[in-house]
């Protein structure tokens, strides 16, 4: 068995995240002291993250979903029809905690401040900030409504693989649990640490 955390993401930032287009995640608490791997966990809700053919990952908030090539031709599958992923862990990442950066402290001086001459000053502090929103794919405004005067943390999503097969929650022991419960049956609120077979 190995050790893992369970960490719950939404569809929408998922599918960035699986098409390469996301390669940071941010969050207002993070696994302290942990080296090892985070899996990823689609949420439940709604819009539907699905693949088809394990290619591209998409969203549909239908029950029909069509896909198309480079040519026009495609066809329309229903979403029991094609790979859907909420409530599954679909991939993983290396995770280590000292290369988490916290940037809650330039997030609440570049919200504080205003000028030229306080951005020259502290150019050191925006240019890996601005670095870490592109990787984000967040505006400043979605990372201050996020944070809300919390400690922000950037995980950098190293090494992400994608499971052939998505997995079921069911597979994952959560510890120090009563033998009834010690499977997870949900995506936890933000992450867990569980158990799990090495495949």
């Amino acid at each position: 068995m190995k050790n893992v955390i369970v960490m719950s993401v939404r569809p929408e930032w998922l599918a960035k995240i699986l098409n390469g287009e996301k390669t940071v995640e941010i969050r207002t608490r993070v696994p302290k002291d942990f080296v090892g791997e985070i899996h990823l966990a689609c949420t439940k809700a709604k819009p539907y993250l699905y693949t088809v053919y394990g290619q591209n990952y998409c969203l549909t908030y239908d029950k029909k979903v069509c896909e198309y090539n480079e040519y026009g031709e495609g066809c329309c599958f229903n979403v029991d029809e094609v790979t859907l992923l909420n409530g599954k862990v679909v991939a993983k990442i290396d995770y280590d905690y000292k290369k988490v950066d916290n940037i809650y402290y330039v997030s609440t001086l570049y919200s504080n401040t205003d000028g030229a001459e306080w951005e020259e000053e502290y150019k050191s502090y925006l240019t890996p900030l601005r670095e870490i929103l592109k990787k984000t794919v967040l505006s400043y405004a979605e990372l201050e409504n996020y944070g809300k005067e919390k400690n922000v943390f950037a995980i950098p999503l190293t090494n992400l693989a994608i499971f052939n097969k998505p997995r079921e929650l069911g597979k994952y022991y959560v510890p120090n649990t009563t033998f009834e419960n010690r499977h997870l049956n949900r995506c936890p609120q933000s992450y867990q640490f569980a158990y799990v077979e090495e495949e």
